[in-house]
């Protein structure tokens, strides 16, 4: 056990007990990333980024889970309608290719749904350890699910 952490977080494996709670929320984030592209992926197992019409293997290093509104603001880092497949051209070469990506939104979820995200919190949002760690569970759950829907 950690200096100065008294208790046991519920549900935490001897795997991730070692671990700074700020690389846990990094791999977290890491963790939603991967599961929304492969939420998006088609049956094939490809997948569209949105902001172009480039197509890859879902699990290629060439497709992302890009933000809409940077995750530099950790208000916007685990919402889900924030975070869309894009290749990585377009996600760093174009740094996120925002106007296309917003024009994809707003097509998609509304300009209402667009406006909310992009009043995110700018400031740091405070995370417990228990609740990141559910935050992965409740991924990797919902990433064997797309897996399967995959194979």
């Amino acid at each position: 056990m950690k200096a100065g952490r008294d208790y046991a977080v519920p549900g935490e494996t001897d795997r991730t007990k070692h671990i700074a709670t700020q690389r846990l929320k990094k791999m977290a984030a890491a963790d939603l990333q991967r599961l929304r592209v492969l939420e998006e992926a088609f049956s094939s197992g490809l997948v569209q980024c949105v902001t172009c019409p480039t197509i890859h293997p879902f699990n290629s290093v060439e497709m992302h889970g890009g933000h809409f509104i940077s995750r530099q603001f950790s208000g916007a880092l685990f919402v889900e309608d924030n975070i869309w497949p894009q290749c990585a051209g377009c996600n760093w070469g174009k740094r996120g290719n925002i106007s296309e990506y917003e024009r994809f939104l707003t097509a998609t979820l509304g300009l209402e749904r667009v406006l909310e995200l992009k009043r995110l919190p700018r400031e740091p949002s405070k995370l417990h350890r228990y609740q990141i760690v559910e935050m992965r569970r409740s991924y990797a759950a919902r990433t064997k699910e797309q897996r399967r829907r995959l194979a």
